[in-house]
């Protein structure tokens, strides 16, 4: 993944924007809806804002570890994501995240492959060692 742009808070609302990819060569910008961010840091925006204003040493250093702890989750993301198109052409959001199970990849191999218009969609599944077993 790519950042465009930058995580951020404002107005009390997650912003961040990347681009990410399915393992192919093909990139999606998209924007993680403020709820998507809030779950992978734990925080909303409103209760980051507030840490902001602590410029305590304990406050900031709590915060750098939560923006750290984000980072290292969203480098290490594996999961399927319910991206939203809006009508007016502006960048899609993510507005769910479902982890990438086996029951679930073994899914969306199936639908792939009754499909033969994306069957050479198979090749970008990640194998099955990958796959966190339930």
């Amino acid at each position: 993944m790519d950042v465009f742009e930058r995580v951020r808070v404002s107005g009390g609302q997650w912003k961040l924007g990347v681009q990410i990819s399915d393992r192919s060569e093909r990139m999606l910008s998209v924007r993680f809806h403020t709820d998507v961010i809030a779950g992978m840091v734990g925080h909303d925006g409103a209760a980051m804002e507030t840490m902001k204003r602590d410029r305590s040493e304990e406050g900031l250093k709590r915060l750098q570890e939560i923006l750290i702890r984000f980072k290292n989750n969203l480098c290490e993301l594996r999961s399927f994501m319910r991206v939203q198109y809006d009508r007016s052409g502006d960048i899609p959001f993510v507005t769910e995240l479902y982890e990438y199970t086996a029951p679930r990849q073994a899914t969306l191999k199936a639908k792939v492959a009754r499909e033969r218009s994306t069957a050479h969609l198979l090749e970008v599944l990640p194998p099955d060692c990958d796959i966190v077993k339930r």
